[in-house]
């Protein structure tokens, strides 16, 4: 890959799940959520009024602002794969470590989302236990992760979740 084009893949790839996200999210409004400014910074929040939204994808409409609650991190890689979980400890693998900065960085009132792929793969979503739980992510084929996480094919859960019961939590 040339110099600067994992930049500007990151980028492309965070785009594509803005648009996938935003129809869920707000279905009505075109483009509510994008890549935020400062997205593939070394910490990505953006200001909006008072308030401040963690992640590389955020509410840019107004309208969409109303019961935001996601820190979503976004990663396009094929430099991961599910079997370093099993061979090494979770804090030294790649998914470990986007992990762990994302919930070192992300305020308390947030969900976190990891939403990673390969080229041409499917979207994987990585949330917590606790949001598996509270949303009820049943029947949905989940593979368990260390420290109590849980991967889900990210469409699977946008078919199943409804942003109005994220937006009540």
């Amino acid at each position: 890959m040339r110099k600067g084009g994992g930049k500007k893949k990151g980028g492309l790839y965070e785009k594509k799940i803005a648009k996938i996200l935003s129809k869920w999210w707000a279905p009505k409004i075109r483009n509510a959520l994008w890549r935020s400014r400062g997205s593939g910074a070394e910490y990505t929040v953006l200001k909006r009024g008072r308030e401040e939204y963690p992640g590389d994808i955020v509410p840019v409409k107004l309208e969409a602002t109303r019961g935001w609650k996601l820190a979503i991190e976004c990663k396009n890689t094929e430099q991961w794969k599910f079997e370093h979980l099993m061979k090494n400890p979770f804090k030294k693998t790649l998914i470990g470590k986007w992990w762990l900065k994302l919930s070192d960085e992300t305020p308390h009132k947030f969900y976190r989302w990891l939403v990673i792929s390969r080229n041409h793969d499917l979207n994987y979503l990585i949330v917590h236990r606790k949001f598996s739980r509270q949303f009820k992510l049943k029947g949905l084929k989940r593979m368990s992760l260390p420290q109590n996480l849980h991967v889900y094919r990210l469409e699977d859960v946008l078919k199943q979740l409804s942003a109005k019961a994220v937006k009540k939590s």
